[in-house]
């Protein structure tokens, strides 16, 4: 008998979930069942796939949030799965898409945020207002807000520089602070990752930190091993690009290109998407120097 292909598998799991979903059981497979099937996803270096697959661990979120909105674990899935999904659609050019899906990311991710006790009521909190409960997050808290600040940060990549999205990077940024003070190595240094090319992406003239990005880089880099490839192409993108300096443009770029997936299977999927981006930010490399 001829083995199932990866699409049929998925296909065959997820129809499986649904079922369960559908007859109140839901409760029963959410531990023991979703993590192994999204930890599937995130070791997967096949972005077609992964394209192709994605949709129907997000289909399943939605009808497990349906019969339980508050619940933490899947709102964090979910909040991570849709912004991810967002961003591996922009490589494949579809931007509307992406958009779509992104929105959705930030709608979990702010019903995740309002998870955390100390941000009861933050909703509409603005910058001041959230520091004094932001230093009131305990420790145990520290993925449910970094994984509430990145749906959210996603989110903004595609306003076009809204203000709303401006006023949002008021409040995402304290909260990738925090998720520092609590625990800076949470997901291979990420919250570093994304102050990085927060202070990185901008002149010095419109509140860019040259210094302060390419401390938080380094620190990313050193707290995730350079395993976490996505690193080195936001420190490419944003701080090598705009300081003009090619040399590290190029060598962190090669570096990703020459790194083996094998080397970090539980990587497998961002790394791919990395190095994706990499060979076309490689391609483009005469154009910005």
């Amino acid at each position: 008998m001829p083995k199932p292909s990866p699409r049929r598998s998925i296909a065959i799991l997820f129809c499986s979930l649904v079922l369960f979903a559908l007859t109140g059981c839901s409760s029963l497979i959410v531990d023991p069942m979703l993590p192994p099937f999204t930890r599937s996803l995130e070791q997967q270096s096949n972005l077609d796939l992964l394209h192709d697959g994605t949709p129907s661990l997000l289909l399943l979120l939605d009808g497990l949030l349906a019969n339980d909105p508050d619940d933490r674990a899947l709102l964090t899935a979910g909040a991570k799965a849709y912004a991810s999904y967002a961003l591996l659609l922009t490589q494949f050019e579809e931007t509307e898409q992406a958009r779509t899906y992104a929105e959705r990311g930030r709608e979990l991710a702010q019903a995740l945020l309002a998870t955390i006790p100390a941000l009861a009521g933050a909703g509409k909190a603005g910058p001041e207002e959230l520091q004094p409960m932001l230093a009131k997050v305990r420790a145990e808290d520290a993925g449910a807000l970094f994984w509430g600040g990145y749906g959210w940060a996603v989110w903004v990549r595609f306003q076009q520089g809204s203000p709303e999205a401006l006023a949002a990077l008021t409040r995402i940024e304290p909260i990738m602070a925090r998720v520092l003070e609590l625990d800076e190595s949470y997901h291979h240094g990420s919250a570093h990752l994304f102050l990085g090319a927060l202070y990185g992406a901008k002149p010095a003239l419109f509140g860019g930190n040259p210094v302060a990005s390419r401390a938080h880089f380094e620190r990313a880099l050193a707290l995730g091993q350079r395993r976490f490839l996505t690193a080195q192409v936001t420190f490419a993108e944003t701080y090598a690009r705009q300081m003009f300096d090619r040399e590290l443009f190029q060598s962190l770029l090669e570096e990703v290109l020459a790194a083996p997936l094998d080397a970090s299977p539980d990587l497998k999927a961002s790394n791919s998407l990395a190095k994706m981006k990499a060979r076309q930010l490689i391609e483009q490399i005469d154009t910005f120097f």
